[in-house]
C-alpha cells in the first residue's frame, strides 16, 4: 500500500497542524502517487480552504496519523477527531 502522507496547518493559525493521509490506488504505486500529488492535494485543499498544505511525501507503510505537529516540526501527543 502507498500513502501521500501531508502536513496541513490552520491557515489562521499556522502553528497548529496535523498530519493527514490519503491511500494511493494503481500500478506501481509509489510513482503513481508522486506523479499525482500535487493533482491530489491541489483538490483537498480545495475542500479543506481552512488549512495549508505544508510538506507531503509518498510512504510505502501505512503512517501513523493522528497525531499533532508542531510548527518545528515536533509531534505532540495523539489528537481524536
Amino acid at each position: 500500500m502507498t500513502f501521500l502522507v501531508f502536513a496541513a496547518c490552520l491557515a489562521l493559525q499556522p502553528e497548529e497542524c496535523r498530519e493527514r493521509k490519503i491511500r494511493v490506488y494503481g500500478k506501481g504505486e509509489t510513482i503513481s502517487c508522486m506523479m499525482t500529488a500535487q493533482l491530489t492535494l491541489a483538490q483537498w485543499a480545495n475542500d479543506h480552504s481552512e488549512w495549508r498544505i505544508r510538506k507531503w511525501h509518498c510512504a510505502t507503510d501505512p503512517p501513523v496519523i493522528g497525531t499533532v505537529m508542531t510548527g518545528k516540526g515536533q509531534y505532540s501527543a495523539p489528537i481524536s477527531d
